[in-house]
């Protein structure tokens, strides 16, 4: 059985990576700082090692994969310096390249994110389009990462993939302290189901969203290929929405609520990727349509809330 080591499990994307992986056949090893008591759960029995651990004191497992996706998105904290937050963010990183290279891993994917694009005023976003970081710390920890990747693959001949995420929605989404907003489809779920009003930004420029699960499936993919030719790619299901289209969909997926629309003001411009590269070397393409995985989400968000009460 193929076995992957997946960081960050214990967060949004990656726990439904986690999941995805599990029902396609892998056996994986979950590695994050604490699992939350319903992810350990939904995992007793399956093929999964739940190893509570920074990515400084990784314990020797053999492993085929890595996919790494442990990050900070929270700005830095009071006391802590950029530089401080930089290092969080790049350093586990540089130590996992060694770990995986110690260890044979063949091949080692990175989780980077649409905010490398911040500030850039192109609508269609490409793996060939030039970062704009716009300063954001984030941003900039993210490229500084995926640069040296690209050197890695180029000259040094390391199997080394990173992958751009843009908006996502789905299941297991939470507020945590690393990661301090949802999406935007989570708060409007949320604000829809209990109090039946939602704040959306009076105008929005189109951005693609992607299904949580998608993402799994995809680096499933990815993993697959024999031999990839770029150290880049868009992970993302192209499907272009406004915050407009979200609500309307909404209301179709929660027909028995009545949903009040308070517009907040316009949000700054942002462009859309497309998966255009990811289908052309692995021909990957099969997205979750926007409106079923939304009744999807809706129901995994309605079943917490009823837990919980």
């Amino acid at each position: 059985m193929t076995r992957v080591l997946v960081t960050g499990a214990n967060g949004f994307v990656c726990s439904n990576i986690v999941f995805t992986l599990l029902q396609q056949g892998y056996s994986v090893v979950a590695v994050d700082r604490a699992f939350d008591a319903a992810l350990e759960e939904a995992w007793t029995g399956q093929p999964v090692e739940l190893i509570t651990s920074d990515l400084t004191r990784l314990p020797d497992s053999a492993v085929d994969f890595v996919i790494h996706g442990a990050a900070i998105t929270a700005d830095p904290v009071d006391g802590e310096t950029p530089a401080g937050h930089f290092r969080a963010n790049v350093l586990p990183a540089l130590t996992l390249l060694d770990w995986a290279h110690e260890h044979a891993v063949k091949r080692v994917i990175f989780i980077s994110s649409s905010a490398v694009f911040r500030g850039s005023p192109i609508s269609v976003l490409t793996e060939d389009t030039p970062v704009a970081t716009d300063g954001l710390l984030y941003a900039v920890e993210k490229h500084s990462v995926e640069l040296l990747l690209a050197a890695l693959k180029q000259n040094y001949g390391r199997d080394v993939v990173a992958i751009r995420l843009g908006n996502i929605y789905g299941e297991h989404e939470h507020i945590r302290a690393t990661r301090p907003r949802v999406s935007l489809i989570a708060r409007l779920i949320n604000e829809a189901l209990t109090t039946g009003r939602v704040s959306i930004p009076r105008a929005s420029s189109p951005t693609d969203w992607t299904y949580a699960a998608d993402v799994g499936r995809a680096l499933s993919r990815l993993l697959d290929v024999p031999t990839l030719p770029h150290a880049l790619y868009h992970v993302t299901s192209g499907q272009v929405l406004t915050a407009v289209d979200i609500l309307t969909a909404l209301r179709a997926a929660l027909p028995e609520v009545t949903i009040t629309a308070e517009h907040t003001p316009a949000v700054p411009f942002r462009g859309y990727m497309t998966p255009d590269r990811l289908f052309r070397d692995t021909g990957f393409k099969q997205w979750t349509d926007f409106r079923s995985g939304l009744r999807q989400t809706v129901a995994w968000f309605k079943a917490q809330m009823e837990h919980s009460s």
